[in-house]
């Protein structure tokens, strides 16, 4: 026997770690479609309580002097940091697909942070509302 003959060649064990790696790191299809729909559901979350921000203030442009301070700034601030968390639940989504094309790293963190993202967006919707209404 020729020792050539059972040697694998180095650069097809990279090829063949590479694929290997793409397999285990690939989001399963639910995955995929969980992500979507969760960023899908937070920009409306966060969409929603900007317009619901903004009707708050229409309510309250003639008394806004009698507010305390507190309310004045969050009011003024809160609307620019609900886009910025619209951008962030998309870039989110898309630092999830561009680690799935990569053979390195895990897409679960990111996975999570969806998650968390989500859940942010509820929870902000829903004590938002209950302190307007």
């Amino acid at each position: 026997m020729d020792p050539d003959e059972n040697t694998p060649n180095p650069s097809s064990l990279e090829r063949d770690w590479v694929k290997d790696a793409l397999k285990l790191q690939q989001i399963p299809q639910w995955g995929t479609w969980l992500a979507i729909g969760l960023t899908i559901a937070s920009c409306i979350l966060y969409a929603t309580l900007f317009s619901l921000i903004s009707e708050y203030q229409l309510q309250v442009a003639e008394r806004i002097r009698e507010l305390p301070i507190f309310t004045r700034i969050v009011l003024n601030i809160h609307q620019p940091f609900l886009v910025v968390f619209i951008i962030i639940s998309l870039s989110l989504w898309i630092l999830l697909r561009l680690r799935t094309k990569r053979p390195r790293g895990s897409y679960k963190p990111f996975f999570a942070l969806i998650i968390f993202n989500c859940t942010f967006a509820s929870v902000l919707l829903a004590v938002s509302f209950l302190k307007i209404n």
